[in-house]
């Protein structure tokens, strides 16, 4: 996600964010500082949001649009798929 889509679009007004759902606080600071992570990584241990976005696997990837819609949600990683979504959506072009 860092080299993919944050970096080259956060300029554009692109936001990442992501979910941990199980390690501790320290275990996700230490995976950052590791991997050169500069988007925020949330703490969901009891696993309430991942629940709410309807969530089944993880990875799962969600794009909401600036209005909050979600376009696109799917477990995995598919950074073609994502980018296209990500594309349309900066264009103007919202994709369901």
């Amino acid at each position: 996600m860092e080299n993919d889509f944050w970096k080259p679009y956060r300029d554009k007004g692109l936001q990442v964010v992501a979910i941990d759902l199980a390690e501790s606080a320290g275990l996700v600071k230490k995976y950052r500082d590791k991997h050169n992570i500069t988007y925020p990584i949330l703490l969901d241990p009891d696993q309430s949001i991942f629940s709410k976005i309807m969530g089944r696997a993880t990875p799962w990837n969600i794009v909401v649009d600036q209005k909050g819609i979600i376009r696109y949600s799917v477990g995995g990683f598919s950074p073609g798929a994502i980018k296209s979504v990500v594309d349309g959506l900066l264009q103007g072009q919202a994709k369901s």
